[in-house]
């Protein structure tokens, strides 16, 4: 019976631990709060004494890699002058002021544009493009909450415990690519992307809308594909009796899991009765041709499902293209940049693309899906790798990221644990590599 009882107590993976979990967070040591979280994130019991994934890694390195540097590095601020004197000031954005609290914020001290951001935690930010517009008063009190908080109390981040936390200005900020246009496709079976069903899934509600019960049952139902020559064949014939009936139109074929094609095309202007009677023609299929409405947009889609293949024509992308400042995150291993990864976080529906050092896609993804477009290397992509390793030296895993703008490259911020570590890395087996190259300190 008193075995039971401690056990109840003591183990985390007990309601004991979930209640502390839900109510008394701050009682509970970060070993003990870290077992409760990750059984709750992850759906099984983490192994301390055997870790070997990237996530089980980071968890590891939250207990056990504490030196007093971290702080100063996780610190927005103070990482600036940290990573100026390793690199040069020239890669630093200019601090403009600095502020104990939000009610020193005077914006006749402030140029035209500028950034405002807590120093302590992730994602406060008020972007000022334009004074005559800015909201102050929303600013500031998206602010002033964020300084309450310790962003350690979150995940258990160690080095974020002992920041003292102030809100500074910066320079605002340009990127040097341009904002990413849709490609427009003269040949379709040219852009072929091979992807897997979950995969595929993750974007089901954001670029098929209505539509998606109807190709998931026709994906699910697929055996397997037939011969890729023929299918391909129809659909570039079927493509070009659009264009003839339509106009320029933008295509992209997607091979999922072997089984079968999903061809998605762009219709650039809005479906009238009279388009949809001339794309009723060109399918030649009036009996399978399915009209579908949008209800948040209004936009008419129109899909078709054959034997081997599946039409999907709409009027506007789902996933919204980029635009704005692009983020280059490099993932580092004792010094060595393994992965780039460049997130689209700002759009309405978030992508992230990873990339290894030659700038090649990699089949790996975490909490945002992929972007069927890719976006484009970045300018400095080698001088980017280059500082990444001066700034990582020594350190068994880090994050650096980046800006790449105009005048130069410029240093972002250092994040040692990558999403708390507790955003799965997909597939299982880049979880496990990236696992590999973190050597934990003796």
């Amino acid at each position: 019976m008193l075995k039971k009882a401690k056990r109840y107590i003591l183990h985390p993976y007990y309601s004991f631990g979930n209640t502390l979990f839900n109510h008394f967070p701050r009682l509970m040591t970060d070993r003990y709060y870290l077992s409760v979280f990750w059984k709750k994130c992850m759906g099984y019991e983490i192994d301390w004494d055997h870790p070997v994934t990237f996530n089980e890694k980071l968890q590891w390195l939250k207990l056990h890699d504490r030196q007093p540097i971290y702080t100063t590095m996780a610190d927005k601020l103070k990482a600036k002058q940290w990573a100026a004197e390793r690199i040069g000031q020239q890669h630093i954005i200019p601090t403009l002021r600095q502020y104990k609290t939000v009610d020193e914020i005077n914006l006749d001290l402030l140029p035209e544009q500028f950034v405002l951001k807590c120093n302590h935690d992730s994602g406060s930010v008020a972007i000022c493009k334009d004074k005559k517009t800015f909201d102050l008063d929303a600013a500031k009190r998206k602010l002033s909450e964020s300084l309450k908080n310790n962003f350690y109390w979150m995940a258990r981040e160690w080095p974020y415990k002992n920041i003292k936390p102030v809100v500074f200005a910066e320079q605002y900020i340009q990127d040097t690519t341009p904002t990413d246009q849709p490609p427009h496709t003269e040949d379709p079976t040219s852009d072929i992307i091979s992807t897997n069903l979950p995969l595929f899934k993750w974007h089901k509600e954001r670029q098929y809308c209505n539509g998606w019960p109807l190709i998931e049952e026709k994906l699910t139902q697929a055996a397997e594909l037939p011969d890729p020559a023929s299918t391909t064949a129809k659909i570039a014939q079927l493509y070009k009796n659009l264009s003839q009936a339509i106009g320029p139109l933008t295509c992209q074929l997607f091979l999922i899991d072997g089984r079968a094609y999903v061809a998605d095309i762009e219709i650039p202007q809005a479906i009238d009765h009279s388009l949809l009677t001339s794309i009723t023609s060109a399918l030649k299929s009036q009996k399978q041709l399915l009209q579908l409405v949008n209800d948040k947009t209004g936009n008419t889609d129109a899909l078709l499902i054959e034997d081997d293949y599946i039409i999907h024509l709409h009027t506007v992308k789902r996933q919204q293209l980029f635009s704005g400042l692009r983020d280059y995150k490099l993932f580092c291993f004792g010094g060595e940049p393994k992965i780039i990864y460049i997130a689209n976080d700002s759009a309405e529906y978030p992508t992230t693309n990873y990339f290894d050092m030659d700038f090649k896609p990699l089949p790996l993804y975490s909490r945002d899906p992929p972007a069927w477009t890719l976006p484009p290397k970045p300018a400095r992509f080698d001088q980017m790798k280059h500082l990444a390793a001066l700034l990582s030296e020594g350190i068994p895993h880090v994050r650096v990221d980046f800006y790449d703008t105009p005048q130069a490259l410029l240093f972002g911020e250092m994040t040692f644990y990558h999403m708390g570590g507790f955003s799965p890395i997909r597939p299982p087996e880049w979880n496990l590599q990236m696992g590999n190259w973190i050597k934990l300190p003796q």
